[in-house]
Order: C-alpha cells, then sequence, then structure tokens
C-alpha cells in the first residue's frame, strides 16, 4: 500500500515543499525512514498550541496596521513549527477572498485570518459560516447591505459559485432564493455616538430585514436562513458538489495541476465520508499515489509568497528589513488583498512576463546583501562540483535537472577565469534563486 511506503529523502524534500514552504535539510532528515502516513501524520500534528492572529497596533494607520500584518504573516510562515497550517491557512485566505482595500479595517482582516488559521483543517460547514458571517465577507462581498425587499445577489452568488458547489451547479432563480434566504444578515451599520454617525462592522441578524417566506433552493422549499444553506451545500443534497470541488481546487493547490478523474473521485469519496472534516481531505491529498510521482516533483510553480518565504528561509533576512509590500504587489500577490473575489490560481498562474521580471529585479535588488553576508562565502576558491552543490545545497534543491547542473557549471568555470571572481557569491545567489528547480515546488 504506497501509505506504508518508506519516505526517502527526496520523497521528505518534496512533501515539506507542498505541505509548507520548503523545510530544511535538517526537517527532511527527520521525515527520511517514515511510512508516507506516519510522515504526513507528523505535518498534521499541530500539538495544543493555541493558534496566534495578527497583531493589531491601536496607535498605527490602516496602512500601516495592513503593512505590519503583511510582515507578521510572513515571518509566522517562515518559522512556524506547523507549515502545514499556515499553507493552508494561505489556501483558505484564495478561497474565502476579502480585500483589504474594501474591507477598509485590518482589525477585521485578522479576525477573519485567525479563523482561517483555527478552523481551516476542521468541519467545511462550520469553517464556511464563521467566514460568512464575519464582518470581512459581509462588506467585501455587500451582504451587509442585503435586506428583505431590496436583495443584494453578490454574497449568494460567490457563497455557491466560488465557495462551495462551483459554476454551472445552481441557477439563477437559486441566485435570487439564495440572496433572500441571507436578508438580515448584516452588519450595524451607521449609528450615533455621542452626537457624531460612525461605522459599526458588528455582525447583527435583523430580523425585521429577513425575508422569512418560503423559499426553493435545490429542489427544497421551506423558510431558508442563511446558514441553513451552508449546511445543506455541505451536509445536504449538494455535499458530493461541494466536497468535489474543494477537493479538486485543493489538489490543484498541494499537488498537481491536472488530477485525473479518479484521484478526485477518491478525494471526495474521503471527504465524504469523513463527513466534510478538511483535514481528513488533506491527509488524502498527501497520501495519494500521485501526490508522490516523479511527475509530481518540481511540478508546480511557487506562488510570490511562497517564494519570498523559501527565499527569507534561505538568506535569513527577515520581513521587517526587506520591503515585501514593494515586491509583493509587482510579482502579482499581496497578502490581505487578493485581486478580486476569485483570489488566486495556482501553477501556471504565475507565469508571466511581468511576474518573471519581478521576481528577478527582487533578487538582483538585493544581491548588495549577499555580498555582505556569509552566504555561500567562499564559493569563488571551491572545486567545480563542489561549487555547485553549494548551491543546490543552499537553495534545499534536491534534484535539480541535468540541465540547471549543465549550465551552472558551465557558468562557473567561465567566472573562475574572469577577473570578476568576487562577485560569484552574489552571482550564485541570483542564479539559485531563480533557477526553475527553486520557483518550482
Amino acid at each position: 500500500m504506497p501509505a506504508n511506503d518508506i519516505v526517502s529523502y527526496h520523497d521528505a524534500a518534496h512533501l515539506l515543499r507542498r505541505a509548507g514552504f520548503g523545510g530544511t535539510p535538517k526537517q527532511a532528515r527527520e521525515l527520511k525512514g517514515l511510512t508516507r502516513a506516519a510522515a504526513v501524520d507528523q505535518l498534521l500534528d499541530f500539538g495544543t498550541q493555541t493558534p496566534e492572529r495578527p497583531p493589531f497596533y491601536p496607535n498605527e494607520s490602516e496602512w500601516q496596521q495592513n503593512l505590519k500584518a503583511m510582515q507578521w504573516w510572513v515571518a509566522k510562515m517562515g518559522s512556524t513549527r506547523y507549515p502545514l497550517q499556515e499553507k493552508m491557512t494561505l489556501f483558505w485566505h484564495g478561497h474565502f477572498a476579502t480585500s483589504w482595500e474594501k474591507v477598509k479595517e485590518q482589525a477585521l482582516m485578522n479576525d477573519q485570518n485567525h479563523v482561517l488559521r483555527t478552523k481551516g483543517m476542521g468541519d467545511f460547514a462550520e469553517l464556511c459560516t464563521e467566514i460568512s458571517l464575519g464582518s470581512a465577507m459581509l462588506i467585501y462581498l455587500d451582504n451587509e447591505t442585503n435586506v428583505a425587499g431590496a436583495e443584494q445577489e453578490n454574497f449568494a452568488r460567490e457563497l455557491m459559485e466560488l465557495f462551495t458547489i462551483g459554476v454551472g451547479n445552481f441557477s439563477e432563480k437559486e441566485v435570487v432564493a439564495m440572496a433572500k434566504a441571507w436578508t438580515g444578515h448584516n452588519t450595524r451599520g451607521f449609528v450615533n455616538r455621542n452626537g457624531n454617525w460612525v461605522y459599526d462592522p458588528t455582525y447583527v441578524f435583523n430580523k425585521d430585514e429577513h425575508d422569512g417566506s418560503n423559499k426553493t433552493l435545490f429542489g427544497i422549499t421551506k423558510k431558508w436562513n442563511g446558514p441553513d444553506t451552508i449546511d445543506e451545500l455541505v451536509h445536504g443534497v449538494r455535499q458530493e458538489m461541494t466536497a468535489r470541488f474543494i477537493a479538486t481546487k485543493l489538489w490543484k493547490f498541494l499537488a498537481t495541476g491536472a488530477p485525473s478523474e479518479a484521484v478526485i473521485d477518491r478525494l471526495t469519496a474521503a471527504f465524504v465520508d469523513s463527513g466534510m472534516i478538511i483535514e481528513a481531505l488533506v491527509r488524502a491529498v498527501l497520501l495519494e499515489d500521485d501526490f508522490w510521482s516523479e511527475d509530481a516533483r518540481y511540478g508546480l510553480v511557487r506562488s510570490p509568497v511562497e517564494y519570498l518565504v523559501a527565499l527569507m528561509a534561505v538568506t535569513g533576512w527577515t520581513s521587517e528589513e526587506v520591503p515585501i509590500r514593494w515586491y509583493m504587489d509587482p510579482m502579482g500577490q499581496t497578502l490581505f488583498n487578493p485581486p478580486d473575489v476569485a483570489g488566486w490560481g495556482t501553477d501556471t498562474y504565475w507565469l508571466s512576463t511581468a511576474t518573471a521580471w519581478a521576481r528577478a529585479r527582487f533578487v538582483n535588488e538585493w544581491q548588495w546583501k549577499v555580498r555582505k553576508s556569509d552566504l555561500m562565502l567562499g564559493i569563488e576558491d571551491m572545486p567545480v562540483d563542489e561549487a555547485i552543490d553549494l548551491v543546490f545545497t543552499t537553495f534545499n534543491i534536491t534534484e535539480p535537472s541535468p540541465v540547471t547542473r549543465a549550465r551552472f557549471e558551465a557558468w562557473f568555470r567561465g567566472a573562475i577565469k574572469g577577473d570578476r571572481t568576487w562577485a560569484i557569491q552574489s552571482n550564485a545567489f541570483v542564479l539559485g534563486a531563480l533557477c526553475p528547480e527553486f520557483q518550482m515546488v
């Protein structure tokens, strides 16, 4: 059985790249020799820790709050003992996409981030409900103003199309009915406090603004109320659709860009059989034989966030000393600011001239810092094979392609013959950071 296969060092490195942000050689060695099931269970064990939330600084501007939340999260991704927890928080952030630029209060984005971290491996219905009733989502998809007689359909549509069953699995009449079911689930809105009208984003159920009439959803007619619809989508007649939609999306995030129908069938069944517990789905993904295949190795393009976290792990740079926002924006992925409600894509979504140049610019602009560090110090005095091995080891590239090795060797031989050997250390950093194997997971 694949679950009982023994994990090699290369297997372990692959698992750490996919179920985290790259890991270290030491972590890979600790997983080596375990069965696949034992290695996966080790990553799934988050202990008894109380998940942290992004810190809040009441005396800072909203811009600074947003920046510091990004810095905190990038730092946490790179330092956490539970990388899979942060990887799943990132996944759900792109799935239940909301943006600080519209929500405008980082405190609300922090609240949502905390929910994703604490509920992101539990009951999917519970996660979906808590996110849906959270102020960030209510504001982002306009359900804050969804009242009987003036229905707002944005959230109703996206709840089905992007969060649960997927496009093509519901009718326009169901969008209307869903919107009515969610009427009254609002924020407090503008309230008068000491003579001043201020916006209160606190969730409130306004019973007088709720449409309590019979509505037909999924072939069932009754007095639907918002949270009831999520329970039906996740545990009722649309359960398999929801399970398949989430399983496919998670597979593309963690495994490969093109899953087979047989794989998705097995993942869907595992998710349904568990009672829609996310941890069971994640475990099923990580134990699929295709996940461990040679074709899957270095088979997904790292997202900008994954790339920056991995690069900071290599260099030891911190999110406070690197202006990460200024580099995240042109790379195409700014935390707490997805481009739209569909969030970010995966794999080839990140392949474009603009994003490639953005990564190259970041690496080139930070060569100076490498020259002042011990990173690959003395590489110019090493034999060719030893020097190239050092580059791969530094960047934790465990299975470089023959083409990459040959090009690195050709570069090194040419560099040591010239009069710019002082630049070899920083140039080796550029080559390692921009080679295909480091930009892939």
